[in-house]
Order: C-alpha cells, then structure tokens, then sequence
C-alpha cells in the first residue's frame, strides 16, 4: 500500500498543481449578463417560474470550487503523511527513498549518490519500504 503511494508521490504534487490552475481559471472566469438573463420554462411570457442564468453558472462556479478544494486538501493531506513516515527513517534510508520517488532516480544513478552498488541500492530500498509499510500500519491502526 505504501510502496503504491510513494510511486504516485510526484503524480500526487503534479494533481495539487492541475487544481490549483483549474480553482484559478473559475476564479478568473467572468460571468457576463447579456440579454435576456432568465431561462423560462418554455413561454414567451413568463408564467411563474424562472431562473437566472448567471445564478445557475455562480453556483456550478461555487460547487466546482468546493470540490476542487476538498480534492487538493485530500492530496496535501496524503503528501504530508508520506513525508512525515518517510521522516521516521534514518538518514540513509530517507535519502534513498527520496532520491528513488520523489527524484525519480534510478537505483544505479542513486549508487552514483551515495557511493554503493546496485545490488546495494536494491537492498537498502527494500528495507527502507519495509519499515515504511511498518510505520504505516501503525498509523492505520492509531486512527
């Protein structure tokens, strides 16, 4: 599950960027009064019920919003937990799991890192994940 999550890390941030630039596009959007405003139901006059057209696209607006809000605060809530387990780690873990997901290292460009082989690597990411799944069950099982 964690492995999962660390692999969506930088998916995760690239997400929060998409919805920041959608929540600034509505926000710029403008919303325009020309003619007639009302949409009636189906007359030339209007016989009871009508609605606003601008207040119908202030609405889907808001609604938009609100949506794109709580989405981003999911995202920023699952990438602050991320860096808070993976902040549990010793030094060298920590270095390793960051260079492999949220750098997008390869295991023989993080070798080049920090002065070990491959195989070493390999090892060393395994343990690291290992102990990240630990502190993650933990977690789950606390809240």
């Amino acid at each position: 599950m964690i492995k999962e999550m660390l692999v969506n890390y930088m998916n995760y941030k690239s997400e929060i960027k998409t919805i920041e630039h959608e929540i600034a596009k509505i926000e710029l959007e403008e919303v325009s009064i020309s003619g007639s405003n009302f949409a009636i139901n189906g007359d030339i006059k209007p016989k009871g019920f009508m609605t606003s057209n601008i207040e119908n696209k202030v609405v889907k607006n808001v609604d938009r919003l609100k949506l794109l809000e709580k989405k981003k605060n999911e995202l920023e809530t699952k990438i602050n937990m991320l860096d808070s387990i993976i902040n549990t780690l010793n030094d060298y873990h920590r270095q390793i799991i960051e260079l492999k997901y949220k750098y997008n290292k390869s295991e023989l460009q993080i070798g080049t890192i920090v002065y070990r082989g491959k195989r070493a690597v390999n090892k060393a990411i395994k343990k690291a994940e290992e102990k990240l799944e630990e502190k993650y069950k933990e977690f789950l099982e606390s809240s």
